[in-house]
């Protein structure tokens, strides 16, 4: 009885392995890559092994059980950016209903001029292709997709391009700036509800695979992937004393530095790291105001 116990337990905790292993999903255009390269497979497979994650197609992904999984990475570079803008469009309101019941959002395209040029993603951010960038430079050098778990990656990235869409709205915490420009956001993450989105422009599927890339991307992909999917608690943009959620006394320490001018580093309440605190870091701490992210 007891062997037999055993071995039923057995069976039921592979089963439950696998099935747990597969609840990250990357959904593309169907039967190519986007820009017909291999970069985010090769990555998915780096970071969650052969097997362990799912790749979808926009046209079926949703009928094939898309919101049931637990992170969901969805890439619309070119040769997939039309099929990614009418995704966006046909299930906005689908894709931050999962968000915010707790689900993990890493959205990003490199797009070719497809039309809208400028699209609403939703969760109050717009991805706009009027802006590539062929440089990037980390917002947060103390943020984790900079460090681990693959390795240190260094603050600058180079590509061509490194990314043809910038992201922007309210509450967007800057992850990576178009060529040293804080206006000009490639990369950034917001909360909502109990889950949260990260949004970019980069050309992705280049990281790792072209020697116009340079090195620290292939490293950087890797450690975006892996925040991204198998990540810690939400962040908390806005959160300026550390505690796990943005409340009164956030919103304290922010007034009391607004104004600050003295460059990156020096000023306490400088959510999107420009060097300053001013209405750009209060609209922040505002949209994200009462966000629990322990």
């Amino acid at each position: 009885m007891r062997h037999t116990s055993l071995a039923v337990l057995f069976v039921v905790a592979s089963a439950w392995l696998c099935q747990a292993g597969n609840d990250v999903a990357y959904v593309s255009i169907a039967n190519q890559e986007p820009w017909g390269m291999p970069g985010n497979i090769n990555a998915m497979n780096d970071v969650f092994g052969v097997g362990n994650w799912d790749r979808m197609n926009f046209a079926t992904a949703v009928q094939n059980g898309l919101f049931d999984r637990r992170a969901i990475f969805l890439c619309g570079g070119d040769g997939a950016d039309a099929e990614f803008n009418a995704f966006v469009e046909a299930n906005r309101a689908a894709l931050e209903a999962w968000v915010a019941s707790g689900g993990r959002l890493l959205i990003n395209a490199a797009r070719w001029g497809s039309n809208p040029v400028v699209l609403d993603i939703g969760f109050g951010i717009t991805l706009d292709n009027n802006f590539p960038h062929d440089t990037g430079n980390a917002a947060d050098p103390n943020h984790v997709i900079y460090h681990s778990p693959f390795g240190p990656t260094g603050t600058f990235f180079d590509g061509d391009y490194l990314s043809h869409d910038i992201v922007y709205g309210g509450g967007l915490a800057p992850l990576m700036w178009g060529s040293n420009n804080p206006g000009q956001v490639i990369l950034g993450e917001k909360a909502h509800g109990a889950g949260w989105v990260i949004a970019g422009g980069l050309t992705l599927p280049f990281f790792g695979e072209h020697p116009l890339w340079n090195d620290p991307c292939k490293v950087f992909h890797r450690n975006l992937l892996d925040y991204w999917g198998r990540g810690g608690s939400a962040p908390c943009p806005g959160d300026l004393d550390g505690d796990g959620d943005v409340d009164q006394s956030d919103l304290g320490i922010m007034l009391a530095d607004y104004g600050c001018t003295d460059g990156v580093g020096n000023c306490p309440g400088d959510i999107d790291g420009d060097g300053d605190t001013d209405q750009s870091d209060l609209g922040v701490l505002l949209a994200n105001y009462g966000q629990s992210c322990n």
